[in-house]
């Protein structure tokens, strides 16, 4: 007779096992459609470049661009706001979003770091509640990162 722990063990393990290869074969899937929508012709591989290369900020002394950065660091639903109006797209709702899920982050990771040093307050588990707001707000730019994109045709990932 088999236990239900060792079963529940075994289907863990073998889900944290395929875990890794879900991941390869999703950036497998992409790039196989990516290669195929090329040869098609549907899609052109040297489309519209951006001006700032990923890596500019790490590798040049440029005041202005670092500035830049660190505005969009940490205040990036203003930053969102500015672009999506600019773009005559939806800007309220998304930059309203972004700044509620940010700031209740920040305020979670903050709270975790006050209970974890705090010697009677023991709460457990704010910090999962806080990852939860951080993936809405990078899931709220993401959306806004490629909607732009679509609109002016700029392939890549989204």
């Amino acid at each position: 007779v088999v236990s239900t722990q060792s079963t529940g063990a075994l289907q863990t393990a073998s889900v944290a096992a395929g875990l890794p290869y879900t991941v390869i074969l999703c950036f497998v899937c992409v790039a196989t459609w990516r290669a195929l929508a090329m040869e098609a012709g549907d899609l052109n591989p040297y489309g519209p470049d951006f001006a700032v290369s990923l890596v500019d900020p790490f590798c040049c002394l440029r005041p202005k661009l670092w500035l830049g950065v660190l505005k969009n660091l940490f205040l990036t639903p203003m930053s969102l706001y500015k672009v999506l109006n600019r773009h005559k797209m939806g800007a309220v709702g998304p930059a309203l979003g972004a700044a509620i899920c940010w700031v209740t982050w920040l305020v979670l990771i903050v709270l975790e770091i006050v209970y974890i040093n705090h010697p009677t307050l023991k709460i457990n588990g704010i910090y999962s509640l806080a990852w939860v707001f951080y993936l809405g707000f990078a899931t709220i730019v993401t959306v806004a990162r490629s909607s732009i994109r679509n609109h002016y045709g700029i392939n890549g990932n989204p």
